[in-house]
């Protein structure tokens, strides 16, 4: 629970508080989840969610841009009639292994056709 000012009190106790301990202004019951917390939760680090794998340790910002890009976030083939799931980071391997007649090699750049449909 939170009051008019945004003191954060646990649940339990804002049941049956009627006044802010910190303040005493009247406690906001009807909020089920302060934005302070929000605020307060966003600027401590955190691990990434694949955190099994990745290493990775920052704010709520940068974790959310991380989380776009993380080389170990979850994805599907692209190819329609494929059901592989698996980290990004293993896409490659699967596309190799699985769908070379798809993949385009010139030097070190490596090119694939996923709009088509085995």
């Amino acid at each position: 629970a939170v009051c008019c000012n945004d003191h954060c009190v646990c649940f339990s106790c804002g049941q049956t508080l009627k006044k802010c301990p910190t303040c005493r202004t009247k406690m906001a019951n009807n909020v089920k989840y302060p934005v302070v917390l929000d605020n307060i939760l966003y600027e401590i680090p955190r691990k990434c969610e694949f955190s099994e794998h990745c290493k990775e340790f920052m704010l709520g910002p940068e974790l959310k841009e991380h989380m776009k890009i993380c080389l170990y976030r979850l994805i599907s083939c692209k190819i329609l009639s494929c059901s592989w799931k698996g980290e990004f980071k293993t896409l490659y391997e699967h596309v190799k292994t699985n769908h070379q007649d798809l993949l385009i090699e010139n030097g070190n750049v490596t090119f694939t056709d996923f709009s088509v449909d085995e």
